[in-house]
């Protein structure tokens, strides 16, 4: 499975192939689903820049600022607006070293993606459709904010040492949005690790608020995002649109706060620094939890359990061969008794 982003030029080349504006991959779900997209909860708290009007999709959620793979004579990204309209000149457009458009990934199957859960004819699977579009779920990432509730108790549970992890992580950008941190313009930082929880079957990471400075980062519960507050984010199916090209575009932006790339950028997206992390990371991180990962906590109590039972079983063996010792010793007349 190959990941890309969408495109918005004129024309663009696949595999050496002219298509032209109404004939890309991605055409049939910009007409019917619209170009508005919104973002999940996730990439608002990792600096995804939101509508300051109200913009909103068809299904009603806030709309945000999107990256496209195309880009301006002048190297910078095209990106779509809020509003759904796209950036052409460079004055609107993104420089490539910038991080607050969110990402909408699209999964490009395969020769070798037969047996792929989304090669699966649709007959197969249970029917789900929006704005006349086919929908389904595969792979799975962090995306809306757990309840008040629910987060107290996390919090609480983390604090005891009482909550399990998977042992799987999610990465992340580590640069901080703050103004008073960006006061130098653009600056890198390594990446940061979540690690996934699980409680009552569901799963979760903690991390801490990290919102774009323009826009209103509205979250689905109406709240702002905060700098540094700490969120739980529930771990949840991703909802794919199909094109009737076979290609599978996600329905909301799922991340943001990774840098386009360092230098200019020529189209070139497969040499991008965001398809390099797309392709490290997002594409891998997606996959759903193994058993073995589920099972890791629950091993090592078995362990322990079994642990428990040898040495029940050689203190057991120690008094059998102590109360031997000492009937012996009484049918020896007791001497030593």
């Amino acid at each position: 499975m190959k990941l890309e982003i969408p495109s918005y030029l004129s024309k663009q080349f696949i595999a050496g192939v002219e298509i032209p504006l109404y004939g890309r991959p991605e055409d049939e779900v910009q007409i019917k689903y619209g170009t508005k997209v919104a973002a999940t909860d996730l990439a608002i708290l990792l600096g995804c820049q939101t509508t300051q009007k109200n913009e909103r999709t068809i299904e009603e959620d806030l709309s945000c600022l999107v990256w496209t793979c195309s880009s301006t004579d002048d190297g910078y990204v095209m990106c779509i607006k809020p509003s759904g309209e796209r950036t052409w000149w460079e004055w609107e457009g993104l420089l490539p070293h910038d991080d607050r458009a969110g990402i909408r990934p699209i999964l490009v199957p395969e020769a070798n993606d037969n047996n792929h859960i989304l090669a699966i004819p649709s007959d197969k699977v249970a029917p789900a459709s929006i704005a006349g579009l086919e929908v389904r779920e595969y792979g799975e990432y962090p995306q809306t904010v757990a309840d008040k509730k629910t987060s107290k108790k996390l919090e609480d549970l983390l604090k005891k040492g009482e909550l399990n992890l998977t042992g799987k992580k999610y990465t992340f950008d580590g640069v901080s949005h703050k103004a008073s941190d960006r006061k130098e313009g653009w600056v890198s930082a390594p990446f940061k690790q979540c690690p996934e929880y699980i409680h009552e079957g569901k799963k979760y990471i903690r991390l801490n608020g990290n919102p774009c400075r323009v826009g209103t980062s509205k979250l689905s519960n109406g709240e702002k995002a905060q700098f540094e507050k700490v969120y739980w984010v529930q771990v949840e199916p991703i909802e794919w649109l199909k094109d009737s090209s076979g290609y599978w575009i996600s329905k909301k932006c799922l991340l943001s706060g990774i840098n386009f790339n360092g230098g200019d950028y020529d189209d070139d997206f497969e040499d991008t620094d965001l398809k390099k992390f797309l392709d490290a990371f997002f594409i891998k991180e997606i996959e759903p939890t193994s058993e073995k990962h589920k099972t890791k906590v629950r091993g090592r109590r078995k362990q322990e359990s079994k642990l428990q039972s040898v040495l029940q079983s050689k203190t057991l063996t120690a008094i059998k061969e102590t109360m031997s010792n000492l009937v012996s010793r009484f049918k020896s007349g007791g001497k030593d008794i």
